[in-house]
């Protein structure tokens, strides 16, 4: 007998998103606290798309960002992720 994995749609209990950002695209996955995936999505960047897939992971998940290493500063980034931080860079300079 196995256990049976959560559906996104039965799923109530917290909640982990991970944003990997693209240039046009980018891919969501929402998982549980076990790191059992419930959906893995590619959205247009569009900041209402992504709110919405944030949305459907109930009230305060934890959203974790994959960046470029430009991260949006038009330049390499340190490979250090600073203090505190959501985001990691995937390559480094």
């Amino acid at each position: 007998m196995t256990a049976k994995e959560p559906q996104a749609s039965e799923y109530d209990g917290h909640q982990h998103v991970g944003v990997d950002l693209h240039r046009r695209r980018s891919v969501t996955v929402r998982q549980t606290d076990d790191g059992v995936p419930l959906s893995a999505v590619c959205i247009l960047n569009d900041p209402v798309a992504l709110g919405l897939r944030i949305e459907q992971a109930g009230p305060d998940p934890d959203v974790v960002r994959e960046a470029p290493p430009t991260a949006g500063t038009g330049r390499p980034t340190s490979c250090k992720p600073p203090e505190h931080a959501s985001t990691w860079p995937t390559r480094c300079a």
